[in-house]
């Protein structure tokens, strides 16, 4: 398991090739579909990949219901994707830890 911020292209390609699972902090609804934070999951789920959204606004996405904090979250996700304002990344950092989710802000915070 890679832990942390992923940059080399070649690791990139290998996760997106090789997941199976992915989390989405901040997915969105079919009420707005041309929403990044939901387009973009729709893309992967209908790739194969198991989607698990996380919004505590939003109580169904993709046909699934959804969580509403990341410490719902249940174990095996290969990538956790992040639909969030920067500002509002900070709250999340703590819950982030649990996954093995580090992010340049919470490096710094520790």
């Amino acid at each position: 398991m890679i832990a942390g911020i992923v940059e080399n292209e070649a690791e990139l390609v290998a996760i997106a090739r090789d997941m199976k699972t992915i989390a989405v902090l901040g997915i969105k609804d079919d009420r707005d579909p041309d929403a990044a934070a939901y387009a973009t999951p729709a893309m992967i789920a209908g790739s194969g990949v198991r989607v698990i959204g996380v919004n505590p606004k939003v109580r169904e996405a993709l046909g699934r219901p959804t969580l509403a904090s990341i410490s719902e979250l249940p174990t095996g996700i290969d990538v956790l994707d992040v639909f969030r304002r920067p500002d509002a990344i900070a709250g999340h950092t703590d819950q982030d830890r649990c996954l093995g989710v580090y992010t340049r802000r919470a490096r710094r915070r520790s």
